[in-house]
């Protein structure tokens, strides 16, 4: 997925297996080597590599992405197992999927310098889900498309918790 930024720059997230050589040759290179990663990178407009990020763990595969109004980006997809979010970072988070057999989705916000604002996941869902679209609204918030099989519960010890069936 790309998402492109008001001021010509873009946000790439993809998957690798393997090693993998963003900005090859370049001062600012990065090198990812891992068996199989999920990464997110900021291209300035002129190219450059701004900024990389991985999100450690077994398949997590991104399905739609958002620009929020602060040029944040929005991702949201799914992982088996488990991934680390912003390893390292302040809002570092990890969520665990069901199984390999079983997705759990995932809606994950990045700064524009690349740092974590927050990963979260559906809790208690009686089967995969499936998050299938995600939009930004004027006040900084996104709504999340998608669906689910038996029932599934939303922002899980929060004011906001939701539970649907």
């Amino acid at each position: 997925e790309i998402a492109a930024l008001p001021d010509g720059s873009c946000v790439v997230m993809g998957m690798t297996r393997g090693l993998a050589i963003l900005a090859a040759g370049q001062a600012e290179q990065f090198v990812i080597d891992e068996g199989s990663a999920t990464f997110i990178a900021r291209y300035l407009a002129d190219g450059t590599l701004a900024w990389v990020r991985v999100i450690s763990g077994y398949e997590a595969g991104v399905r739609d992405k958002c620009v929020v109004a602060d040029d944040s980006v929005g991702f949201c997809g799914s992982i088996s197992t488990a991934a680390v979010f912003g390893a390292g970072e302040a809002n570092e988070t990890d969520l665990t999927g069901d199984t390999a057999a079983t997705l759990t989705d995932f809606v994950a916000r990045f700064a524009k310098n690349g740092d974590l604002v927050y990963a979260v996941a559906p809790s208690d869902s009686t089967g995969s889900t499936y998050a299938t679209g995600l939009a930004s609204l004027p006040d900084g918030s996104a709504v999340v498309t998608g669906i689910f099989p038996g029932s599934a519960t939303f922002g899980a010890g929060t004011t906001g918790e939701r539970t649907f069936t």
